[in-house]
């Protein structure tokens, strides 16, 4: 029902006719709606329609504020970072098993192997970019080797937290 009452202005027998439900039903749930947004009385239909924008986006943060935590992105060793977003794990590395000039890739969910990705980046280029996502926990990157005579650029996000650097 915020479905429809977010995208158009339907009449309470048109959303009633939509979802198959009596008319009476959907006046009484957009009553307690309109109770809770603390509106004294049946508002317009454009009202409505932002009103309930604010609902969804509302309950939408406070899904993901319950469900996500922060993420964290750790450096191990002068070639390698990790990101780490609930049960995804990824770790970057610039050293054995990537391919000569390269970079290695692995990504876990809850401990096991999900990703493993290498890639030959040429210097000057746009590099390599990825993610891994399980449910609302991602971590994501990029890699760039400016010169050949630089060293690579990273940078993470985990769930939020982002860092960057150079190995």
């Amino acid at each position: 029902m915020l479905e429809l009452l977010g995208q158009e202005c339907l009449t309470n027998s048109a959303i009633a006719h939509r979802l198959g439900l009596a008319e009476l039903t959907v006046k009484v749930y957009l009553h307690n709606i309109y109770i809770k947004l603390g509106f004294d009385k049946q508002v317009g239909c454009n009202s409505r329609s932002l009103a309930v924008k604010y609902v969804v986006m509302g309950m939408m943060l406070t899904f993901a504020a319950f469900a996500q935590s922060t993420g964290t992105i750790t450096t191990s060793s002068v070639t390698s970072v990790t990101g780490t977003a609930g049960p995804v794990v990824c770790t970057l590395t610039s050293t054995t098993p990537a391919p000569a000039s390269g970079v290695h890739v692995t990504c876990t969910s809850s401990g096991v192997l999900a990703l493993t990705m290498d890639a030959v980046i040429a210097p000057g280029t746009n590099g390599m970019v990825g993610g891994f996502t399980v449910g609302l926990n991602t971590v994501s990157w990029l890699v760039t080797k400016p010169s050949t005579s630089e060293p690579y650029t990273w940078q993470m996000a985990a769930n939020g937290k982002g860092a960057s650097g150079v190995f």
